[in-house]
């Protein structure tokens, strides 16, 4: 749905700027699964 919407995705171009992908991404991904770290 976001990424039909035009708004989103110029936010989107804009945070790359700022943001970094991990060295486990792959290429064009930005958000991973992490594990779980807690169990509070």
């Amino acid at each position: 749905m976001d990424a039909a919407n035009p708004k989103v995705q110029e936010w989107e171009t804009l945070m790359w700027k700022y943001q970094q992908a991990i060295p486990v991404a792959k290429p064009g991904e930005k958000w991973v699964m992490m594990d779980k770290v807690f169990s509070l």
